[in-house]
């Protein structure tokens, strides 16, 4: 067909007509307006029959540590009562001056120091406390938990230079769980943190829905629950998700694996360490580390999983300054007894219960205790 005989075709259609077009348009718009009154309709009768899920208003997004905890909440997380003080800790209040006399340990932590699915006067860090202070009846004696679920050694770094020196501790205490804190969640906090401050309405829009959407919540809720089935169908036994990369058939994994120099979340964690050691020094702090065992397998963890990467985390601590405890011994009566020190179920994983706590408690005093001075 030659160019003559095309626009000839052309003429014969005719030009499409104008209201067809607006037709269209009017239709999208109509739907899309449809779809986000429905939202909010939606959105609002979740608000008014659920509740929030794990209790996202304990939660304040923070751009270089994910997630902190709100200042002065009460309620319920994970089935216990949660009490946050006014310097968002789940911890007694205290004042960020250290009182005259008062000795003060800061730890530093995970879900582990936080204590996740436990009362709050059964994490370690509480009942250490409660120990410490029938050691010295006469001393005041204050125990802060700083710690926080999603938490590794470069979040505990950017706290206590942040705010944590600031309660001028004596002893600072990392609690270390070797499984998952040396992820390197370092360039996606400093991403967040770019992103927020070059753009800070395109930031909060982003983050608008996993904060504040509860429609988006609970279909995330819904997904993970559905993944996890669907995965504990495959595999024909409960998951266990402690964050690790891999993990083998019996989920006794090759993390250890990353503990070596050229795995950047390992760098990232060295580093942490060290600067959390020379604060500490400059203030006149002392520094440990308690190191945690894989609970899912405490004769597998001892005999195998230790000797793969202790040697490399001990090394680095002690470069930084601290003086590490390792909490293996005290846990090696419980192999194949898992289930008497540890939550096991779906939502606490291998954390430890109360029991579990205050083991760990029990043997930090009796190492901590001699550094507590008397009057």
């Amino acid at each position: 067909m030659n160019e003559n005989e095309s626009q000839a075709s052309k003429d014969e259609k005719g030009p499409t007509p104008k209201g067809k077009s607006h037709s269209r348009w009017t239709n999208w718009g109509l739907f899309l307006a449809s779809c986000f009154i429905s939202l909010c309709i939606l959105e609002a009768g979740m608000r008014l029959i659920l509740p929030s899920l794990d209790s996202h208003e304990m939660y304040l997004p923070d751009p270089e540590l994910g997630n902190v905890l709100r200042p002065g909440f009460e309620g319920q997380a994970q089935g216990v009562e949660v009490s946050i003080n006014s310097h968002g800790l789940r911890s007694p209040e205290v004042s960020l001056e250290k009182p005259e006399g008062t000795f003060r340990i800061l730890v530093l932590g995970d879900s582990w120091t936080y204590g996740v699915c436990i009362p709050q006067d059964q994490t370690y860090p509480a009942q250490l406390q409660k120990i410490l202070e029938e050691k010295h009846p006469n001393r005041s004696i204050e125990v802060i938990n700083t710690g926080l679920a999603g938490y590794e050694t470069y979040n505990e770094s950017v706290y206590f230079k942040r705010h944590g020196y600031q309660f001028e501790p004596d002893i600072v205490l990392v609690g270390y769980y070797p499984v998952n804190d040396f992820h390197d969640k370092k360039a996606k906090y400093e991403r967040h943190a770019k992103e927020k401050a070059e753009h800070p309405l395109l930031y909060k829009i982003k983050r608008y829905p996993k904060t504040d959407m509860r429609t988006y919540q609970y279909f995330q809720y819904f997904r993970s629950l559905a993944k996890e089935r669907l995965l504990e169908w495959w595999r024909g036994s409960p998951s266990f998700n402690a964050g690790a990369e891999e993990l083998d058939s019996h989920y006794q994994l090759v993390w250890t694996d990353y503990y070596r120099d050229d795995f950047n979340g390992w760098k990232v964690a060295k580093e942490s360490m060290r600067e959390i050691g020379d604060l500490s020094r400059e203030i006149g702090a002392k520094t440990y580390m308690i190191v945690f065992p894989d609970l899912r397998d405490l004769k597998y963890y001892r005999t195998v999983l230790k000797d793969r990467f202790y040697p490399q985390l001990e090394t680095a601590a002690v470069d930084a300054g601290f003086e590490v405890i390792d909490s293996t011994p005290v846990f090696e009566k419980y192999e194949g007894l898992e289930e008497e020190i540890a939550l096991g179920d779906r939502k606490g994983g291998g954390h430890p219960n109360a029991k579990g706590y205050a083991v760990i408690a029990e043997f930090l005093a009796d190492r901590l205790e001699p550094e507590i001075p008397n009057e």
